[in-house]
This record gives C-alpha cells, sequence and structure tokens, in this order.
C-alpha cells in the first residue's frame, strides 16, 4: 500500500456482470476495507469488540468494547491511531484488547491471566467481501489441563457465492524453553478460508497460554487475511475491467481502464485524473499518477490455463498526503491506564508483548 489507498477493482466485463456482482470490490489495496470491520464476542470474559473501517482506505474510524450487554466495558484506551486501538481493564490492566488494521489484516488480540476467560464458544463476525451479508464463525476453546484446545464450528450467514473450507486445526502443540525449566507455551488453533470470483481470504485463530515463574498468560490472536489476486482460468478473465482508487491525497478518485486479452496481454487505456504515465509491458502494465502513487496490473498464465491477475499499489512520495483522524471509541483513552505487574502483564518478560509481540507475524501465514 505505502502512499495509495485503492476502493475497488472491477473485474466483471460487461454491464449484465456487473449486474450480477455489484461494485466489485475483491482485488483492493486494502482487501481488509471492504468488509466494513467485524467484531467478536468473547463468553468468558465477558466481552464483545467490534471494529468499523473506512471502506475506501482501510483505516480504523471507530472501536466499540462492551460487556456482553451493550454497556461500555470497564476499559480504557490506552493507543488510539487509525491502524491499531488498545485497551486495558480499569481493575489491574490484567485483560488487554487490541484491534489492528495493517495492510491485508484485520487483527483482534486479547491477553489475560486465565485461559478460562477465553474459554468457551465464541464467535467472530464479519461481511468477509462487502456483499451485504455478515458471516458468524463460531469456534469453541476448550481447557485440557492448562492446555488450550480449539475447534471451528458451522459458519452461518455465509453468502451462496462465498466457499468456506475448513484448512485444519491443531491442539495441544508445547513449546519446552530449554534455557528455563519453569517456561511452558501451549497453544492451539485453526484456519478457515472463504473464496469467491477467484478472490480469497484466510481467517486464522490461534489460542496460547504461557507459563512462568509459577504466573500464567492467555493470549487469543484472530486475523482476516486477504490478498489483491483474482485466480480464475484466463478464459474467465479475458474483457474490459476497471480498477477505481483513492489517491494518497484522501480526496481524488482515480480510474484505470484496461484489457485482459484472449492471449494473456494487459492493455491500459484511459485514465482519470488526467497526466498519468503508462508502461505497458509483456506481463502487465503500470500507471503512476502525479500525485505519487503507482498501481501496477500483473497477469501470469499457467500451462493449464490458470491464471492470477493482480493489482499492486505503492508509493514513495505523496505530493499532498491526506490528514487522517483518530478512531472513535466509547470508553476513556488514557496513556496512563492500569498496569499490571510484570509477573501477570507478560509471564515475567518485562516490557515485552512475548515471544510473538501482538501477533502480527504469526497472522502473515500464507494461504
Amino acid at each position: 500500500m505505502k502512499r495509495m489507498w485503492s476502493a475497488a477493482l472491477g473485474v466483471a466485463t460487461g454491464l449484465t456482470a456487473l449486474a450480477l456482482t455489484g461494485v466489485a470490490h475483491g482485488a483492493t489495496n486494502q482487501p481488509i476495507a471492504q468488509t466494513g470491520g467485524a467484531e467478536i464476542s468473547l463468553l468468558g470474559i465477558p466481552l464483545d469488540v467490534s471494529v468499523e473501517l473506512n471502506t475506501d482506505t482501510g483505516d480504523i474510524t471507530a472501536v466499540n468494547v462492551t460487556d456482553g450487554g451493550g454497556n461500555p466495558a470497564a476499559m480504557t484506551a490506552t493507543k488510539v491511531t487509525p491502524t491499531k486501538v488498545r485497551f486495558a481493564s480499569n481493575d489491574d490492566g490484567s485483560t488487554k484488547v487490541t484491534v489492528s488494521a495493517k495492510k491485508n489484516q484485520l487483527s483482534f488480540g486479547v491477553k489475560t491471566n486465565d485461559l478460562a476467560k477465553l474459554v468457551g464458544t465464541n464467535t467472530w463476525a464479519a461481511d468477509i467481501f462487502g456483499t451485504g451479508a455478515k458471516t458468524t464463525v463460531p469456534y469453541t476453546i476448550g481447557d485440557d489441563g492448562g492446555a488450550p484446545t480449539f475447534a471451528f464450528g458451522t459458519p452461518t450467514g455465509l453468502p451462496a457465492d462465498v466457499t468456506a473450507t475448513d484448512l485444519g486445526t491443531w491442539n495441544g502443540h508445547k513449546h519446552h524453553d530449554d534455557d528455563d525449566d519453569d517456561d511452558d507455551e501451549n497453544s492451539a488453533g485453526g484456519r478457515m478460508s472463504f473464496e469467491r470470483d477467484g478472490f480469497k481470504k484466510v481467517l486464522s485463530i490461534w489460542v496460547q497460554v504461557d507459563e512462568h515463574d509459577g504466573s500464567t498468560r492467555a493470549s487469543l490472536r484472530i486475523t482476516l487475511t486477504g490478498n489483491n489476486v483474482q485466480r480464475k482460468t484466463l478464459a474467465d478473465l479475458v474483457g474490459d475491467k476497471t480498477w477505481t482508487g483513492l489517491l494518497c491525497d484522501g480526496k481524488t478518485r482515480a480510474t484505470i481502464a484496461y484489457t485482459v486479452s484472449a492471449e494473456g496481454a494487459v492493455t491500459v487505456g484511459t485514465t482519470t485524473p488526467e497526466g498519468a504515465t503508462v508502461e505497458n509491458g509483456r506481463k502487465g502494465a503500470t500507471v503512476r499518477f502525479a500525485t505519487g502513487d503507482k498501481v501496477s496490473i500483473r497477469l501470469r498464465v499457467g500451462d493449464d490455463g490458470q491464471a492470477a491477475l493482480a493489482i499492486g499499489v505503492s508509493g514513495r512520495k505523496c505530493t499532498d498526503p491526506a490528514v487522517k483522524a483518530e478512531p472513535k471509541v466509547n470508553v476513556p483513552v488514557s496513556t496512563t491506564a492500569p498496569k499490571t505487574d510484570r509477573k501477570s502483564r507478560d509471564g515475567g518478560r518485562s516490557g515485552s508483548d512475548g515471544r510473538r509481540g501482538d501477533g502480527d507475524e504469526r497472522d502473515g501465514q500464507k494461504d
């Protein structure tokens, strides 16, 4: 992404196809933007967390944390930015919540001092492909002698043209630190993919329990990861298409009209605003706008006729970058919110979020 916020890639050919698909947000620079946000419900704490996203930019516009009964949770926001919002419980800070929207990922993170607070059948929900239909995914976390277990339930509200596939779960994975006989980690989780019109998003849920010097920390990470690649046969991709995006100034909407030929060539036609530089190549095309935004359209075709059409957006400098507003939250904001003691906060790792930080590294698993 860097400096360009793209809003949509038109993958339909002709008016009939557009009528069937509506606005095709499948291959945006921010694939998560089209969801408009997501929500989770944790029965054990209890806690509900909902996040709203700007559907053009993918930035966080609002986050609400409630107590399971619709009332604001007894938490304080300790960090509020368009890409990450953090909360800590008011009593002792032992429960922390992080919401993150970065590039192609929308993540929820929850950290507590007791696995029991995460145990039970919880839910994650989102309008995964921006079709107007919200899909709810139930999942169950269990406790097997202090080690977490995990199982997916059956998604509900899945649109007819979206396919869900359970990619597998793992339970009872244990990590032992050879340098510290008292340092153990147990984890469990699973992954589920969703596919629509050649586009794919993956939901990853991962729960871990750390034990160190007699202290316990339980953490949950839920991430939806998307990409800007449409995989279909070349024959299905052939035709006239339009990419639409919001330039880095946050106010100028750009369009690129291009054509995919039966031979697998990509040719750019008109662009708006005018003045963009177009470079048509053997495997795609590149469009550079005066604002500093660059859009690359690439098409790869296999010997079996299967093809991948990808849109990449980047830009080193923006001539007039947009000013982003802070998200709204439904609880007080303070950078001096209550903090736990070292052991209950991070399993003895003072000043650290643990071995995987906020969990972002694991969220980038390959589909």
